[in-house]
């Protein structure tokens, strides 16, 4: 992600505490990321804590096996700048396999907020929202 070249990026790493080498990769990037690495009460905790450490007006979130495709930044702050009306933007999920190879796409239907009752398509690693959302929500799960 820090590849994205996009400026005034905020990046947090929040660790559940691993015992790997997790803490020794991320103090090597310096300064480029703010990081917390500490027992937790789960992913959910996690996505609060590292939350509670954002200022800024849109978010998201990537799991450890996450990726953006190059330039995903640009054209997700273009969108919001371009729609004031739109508070969350997701979009198509791409599976790559061990060597960084398409092996498939989740090609999601038009949004549809009735059918988002009864069926959860919207992949996570995909969807940025206004910071407005959040503060007005119950926070996650």
């Amino acid at each position: 992600m820090i590849g994205q070249n996009y400026p005034r990026l905020f990046y947090h790493v929040q660790d559940g505490g691993s015992n790997d080498n997790t803490v020794q990769i991320l103090k090597s990037y310096g300064d480029k990321i703010s990081w917390r690495s500490a027992a937790d009460n789960g992913q959910s905790d996690a996505i609060n804590a590292g939350f509670a450490q954002a200022d800024c007006d849109i978010m998201a979130y990537l799991n450890s096996d996450d990726m953006l495709l190059p330039g995903t930044l640009a054209f997700v702050a273009n969108f919001f700048q371009a729609r004031p009306d739109i508070d969350i933007l997701y979009s198509h999920r791409i599976f790559l396999d061990s060597e960084g190879m398409e092996i498939g796409r989740a090609i999601l239907p038009a949004h549809d907020d009735r059918a988002l009752h009864y069926a959860g398509y919207i992949p996570q690693e995909t969807m940025f929202w206004r910071r407005r959302v959040w503060d007005t929500s119950a926070r996650w799960m």
